[in-house]
């Protein structure tokens, strides 16, 4: 038996896998005015869809006090730890929320509030009502702000809004 194995010489191709970065960075360089002008347009026009937007800011926060009860022992250390332990999925226990704080913080907030507007339709008396005329037992409203007739909002607005009175303007004007 002959150890040398005798196969017919065919030429490996030679695959270049290497990367070469002068002609990358050559290859980029001449698209430079491509590259520059799609940025460009892009930038653009981002910077100007973003000032085509009109300017919204929101923030709500239900806040709820924990239990003043200060206990010795282990229910001291639960109350102490309960917020730590629930960051972690624990129940020590105890700690819990004051349930009258609770209820009047839902009753405050914003999301309430303008669904009950929006529930009872009393956006017309909230936001055009002049005031409670006694002889005839009706709401007077301001007639420069809403026509009863014709069911329109009249109120003079900035340019861009709408007459109809934001859910905002509602929650404010219901708070006041």
């Amino acid at each position: 038996m002959n150890d040398n194995y005798n196969f017919p010489s065919q030429p490996y191709p030679h695959h270049d896998d290497e990367i070469d970065l002068k002609e990358l960075f050559l290859a980029l360089w001449r698209g430079k005015w491509i590259i520059i002008l799609i940025t460009f347009v892009f930038a653009v026009g981002g910077v100007l869809y973003a000032l085509s937007q009109p300017n919204t800011y929101k923030a709500e926060a239900v806040l709820a006090s924990a239990n003043d009860n200060q206990s010795g022992g282990l229910a001291g250390m639960a109350a102490q730890f309960g917020g730590l332990a629930s960051l972690a999925g624990i129940n020590l226990g105890g700690g819990g929320t004051d349930s009258k704080a609770m209820a009047l913080a839902v009753l405050q907030s914003r999301q309430f509030i303008n669904a009950f507007i929006n529930k009872y339709d009393l956006l017309v008396p909230l936001m055009a009502g002049e005031k409670w005329s006694e002889s005839t037992d009706t709401l007077v409203l301001d007639p420069e702000i809403y026509d009863p007739e014709t069911k329109t909002w009249l109120r003079e607005v900035e340019p861009g809004k709408s007459p109809i009175p934001t859910d905002w303007e509602a929650y404010k004007e219901f708070k006041n």
